[in-house]
């Protein structure tokens, strides 16, 4: 993501690059940013408002109890 972001020109492939790295961290709400910036440059890119639809369904999903009970589990416990 640092790499990322020392980039220069920040086109559609940035931006889906960038919201499926922040997908991986759990971080959907920016994901969901990103994914929507990609859309803006190309409206008619069916992968990008699908990429963005599971960014926002993966944060209504994470924002459920046992949800976080599990995220906070394999972040306390899982491989290191």
């Amino acid at each position: 993501l640092r790499q990322l972001h020392r980039a220069d020109a920040q086109d559609e492939g940035w931006y889906i690059l960038n919201g499926k790295i922040l997908m991986a961290l759990r971080r959907y709400e920016e994901a969901e940013a990103s994914f929507r910036q990609a859309i803006k440059t190309s409206p008619d890119n069916r992968e990008y408002r699908s990429l963005a639809l599971d960014a926002t369904v993966a944060q209504r999903e994470s924002k459920k109890l046992n949800v976080k009970l599990q995220n906070w589990f394999k972040d306390s416990f899982g491989k290191r």
